[in-house]
């Protein structure tokens, strides 16, 4: 079927959207979290400082990531708290633009390792189906939406990029659009601005039938 002919059809109703599939695998979390403290590593300059990264069947604490906020402070840490980033891990926050000591990276590295979080609260990892789910929904489903409507998604990632793990799955489509900061303004009693509650309630949900990524980002 014609790529365009299958994206009529589905705002059209005729084509169900496909279903999710099953979130990541304990094997995939395990390569993310080492992923994430190889990262901490290079990022803190941490030449020669060995941490193993504990199991990431992860506990509730470990889930809201509270374990390592409590790791952090019983290690004394006293830098102006952390900060995480899929693209460097995690890192202390700064006095002014005094650099924490060695000593307290060393720390953190070592927090990170012993207490890996859920990835689906740092970082919104998802699994490669999973990811396979958001490029059909976004492209074949959400994008042509919201040009019907006269919107233009600008500086969508190319599918390599996408499928390559380099872009913030929270970067959807409704992210893109451009909007004013008038636009944006009027927002409903939870906050959330209007324009994009009316969007998604045209165009669906940026995320669809994968729940836990609508409670993010």
């Amino acid at each position: 079927m014609v790529a365009g002919v299958a994206s009529a059809l589905l705002l059209a109703g005729c084509v169900s959207a496909p279903v999710a599939p099953a979130p990541p695998t304990a094997g995939e979390v395990q390569e993310y979290n080492q992923r994430i403290l190889d990262l901490t590593y290079d990022h803190n300059n941490l030449d020669g400082v060995t941490a193993r990264l504990m199991s990431s069947r992860l506990t509730d604490a470990d889930s809201d990531g509270s374990a390592l906020s409590y790791c952090l402070s019983d290690a004394g840490i006293i830098s102006a708290g952390y900060g995480f980033s899929s693209s460097e891990g995690f890192s202390l926050g700064t006095v002014g633009t005094t650099r924490p000591p060695k000593a307290d990276r060393v720390r953190l590295y070592r927090c990170v390792a012993a207490h890996p979080v859920d990835p689906s609260v740092y970082g919104g990892m998802v699994s490669v189906e999973e990811r396979e789910y958001l490029w059909q929904r976004w492209t074949g489903w959400v994008i042509p939406c919201l040009e019907t409507a006269g919107y233009r998604v600008r500086d969508f990632p190319s599918k390599k990029l996408f499928f390559d793990g380099n872009v913030p799955i929270y970067l959807s489509p409704y992210n893109l659009l451009g909007l004013s900061n008038e636009q944006y303004a009027e927002v409903d009693p939870t906050g959330r601005p209007v324009i994009i509650m009316d969007l998604e309630a045209r165009c669906g949900s940026p995320f669809g039938a994968i729940d836990r990524l609508d409670h993010e980002g």
